[in-house]
């Protein structure tokens, strides 16, 4: 019984730090890849950290209980901070450096005292394991959008959330059920061992999850690239094509589903005069107006050089001519930064509702019907299809 407790403790002893360094180096080659992920590298600073932490444990560099108990935890802290900071980074978020330090000298701080003044080994188990655990716990507020989100996101959030309890589990345990006698022979226990193991367990889940959604989001990050137009932010025609399906794909039969189709009057005119760097300004700004004014859930495209259009789910003739109007009138009120502030730009509009049986296309034809009609018929303005064949301004 002996000999085996000691080879798993032998087996978990360079187990721990070897997956450790190798989920290191995964988080780093991630980074390789995704430079503007910074995130990752506090991912891989974290079990970095937690290797040096690892390898002065086992070296028993330095020698003594008390100095290598400090510095160890020195290592496993900054892995904790790291880890949460990562995790925070990820979302668009970070922890604030008064907090970092916070933690830092409450947990080293503890175990400093409880190795030099009293050398107390409960309350060293308490300030790693009670401590580390509500520090993780801590920013588990600030990480509510991943639980609000769909897919690997929610995963990891419950998963990390697991991860944070696990170490209150395995310091009720550790204080309450078990007798600890000497600290060299309660670390070969198999009560310890498989407290280690648990440890072990979590953390592998955790970081296999991180992995993942470190993967996912740079396949996101890629679409995204393929998808979306860079000077504006809005999708561009395949990405539009794209979403529209998968949003038709979603709604309910018979939905009320509108179109609107936009293009900017005189566009040529303003390359011509101006140069294409002020033509670009006006698009990128029209492509602001086009965001602040549509609703979550509706898909805006910039489908060509200065041509625009947008789908509205859930929104019938009346309500998709007044978002038409409302860009239009932002647009010609807009003061572009390329331009003098006499200049003032317009765009024509053209809408239009789908049919029951039409298709996304047949949509999107009467749509341009509707733009042509809105430039015929002098420009800077909004002509839409009425809900009935033969009502005005279409068909």
């Amino acid at each position: 019984m002996i000999q085996s407790t000691s080879l798993a403790s032998a087996i978990l002893t360079l187990a721990t730090p070897t997956l450790t360094l190798i989920f290191a180096s995964s988080f780093l080659w991630l980074w390789k890849y995704q430079h503007r992920s910074r995130y990752l590298l506090f991912l891989a600073g974290a079990y970095l950290c937690f290797v040096l932490g690892a390898a002065t444990q086992i070296s028993k560099i330095p020698s003594g209980t008390a100095p290598n108990a400090v510095v160890s935890t020195l290592f496993y802290t900054l892995s904790t901070l790291m880890l949460m900071e990562g995790m925070l980074r990820r979302i668009g978020e970070g922890l604030e450096i008064g907090l970092h330090a916070a933690i830092f000298t409450t947990l080293v701080g503890g175990i400093a005292y409880f190795s030099y003044v009293d050398g107390n080994l409960v309350a060293r188990i308490l300030i790693n394991n009670f401590g580390t655990g509500m520090a993780l716990l801590f920013i588990t507020p600030r990480l509510k959008p991943l639980r609000n989100a769909n897919g690997i996101n929610v995963l990891l959030y419950w998963v990390y959330l697991a991860f944070a309890l696990s170490f209150f589990l395995r310091t009720a345990l550790t204080v309450n059920v078990h007798p600890l006698g000497p600290a060299d022979k309660f670390a070969h226990s198999a009560f310890w061992i498989m407290l280690q193991f648990s440890m072990l367990f979590f953390a592998v889940l955790l970081t296999l999850v991180l992995l993942v959604a470190s993967m996912i989001d740079r396949i996101d990050r890629l679409r995204s690239e393929r998808d979306v137009d860079p000077l504006t932010g809005l999708l561009n025609r395949r990405g539009f094509n794209d979403h529209v399906h998968a949003k038709m794909a979603r709604l309910p039969k018979g939905a009320s589903v509108s179109l609107i189709v936009c293009d900017l009057d005189h566009f040529k005119r303003i390359n011509d005069t101006f140069g294409h760097p002020a033509g670009d300004v006006v698009l990128r700004e029209f492509g602001g107006i086009v965001l602040s004014a549509i609703r979550k859930g509706d898909v805006a495209g910039r489908v060509g050089g200065e041509e625009f259009v947008v789908l509205l789910p859930d929104a019938d003739y009346a309500g998709a001519t007044e978002l038409a109007e409302r860009m239009r009138v932002k647009l010609m009120d807009h003061p572009f930064s390329s331009l003098p502030a006499s200049y003032s730009v317009t765009g024509s509009f053209g809408v239009a509702v789908l049919r029951p049986g039409e298709s996304i296309d047949e949509l999107l034809e009467r749509a341009d019907r509707m733009l042509y009609a809105a430039k015929s018929e002098g420009r800077n303005r909004v002509v839409h299809v009425g809900r009935h064949p033969g009502s005005a301004n279409g068909a």
